[in-house]
């Protein structure tokens, strides 16, 4: 589940560790209620469950506000040092899962159709 996050309500709790576990336990249990609400108990059984917050994301991709999407390096060409590796995908200029493949079929047909 994903779920619109605030960043600066989230980058001032992370100030006091124990708010921003307590706050992060809490949203969890929101999105596992919300879920639950439409599939029924779909946890029962579950072994391991985690979850990410804008300050997790910036702190182990570097994207500016824990953006999800937007790389601040971009490759436009996909070109890289080797011959036979391009980059595509969500970072590269366009957003979302149609993003990620119009990003791969522009690559494509730049570079393979040719």
């Amino acid at each position: 589940m994903t779920n619109a996050a605030n960043y600066d309500l989230w980058q001032q709790a992370a100030a006091d560790r124990e708010q921003y576990r307590h706050l992060k336990e809490a949203c969890g249990r929101q999105s596992v209620a919300a879920v639950s609400k439409i599939l029924g108990n779909y946890t029962q059984g579950a072994i391991f469950q985690d979850s990410f917050t804008p300050m997790t994301i910036e702190r182990f991709t570097e994207k500016r506000g824990g953006a999800v999407y937007g790389s601040p390096i971009k490759i436009k060409s996909g070109r890289t040092p080797w011959s036979n590796l391009f980059i595509a995908g969500t970072d590269q200029g366009y957003l979302g899962i149609v993003g990620a493949m119009l990003s791969g079929v522009t690559i494509v047909n730049q570079h393979l159709l040719t």
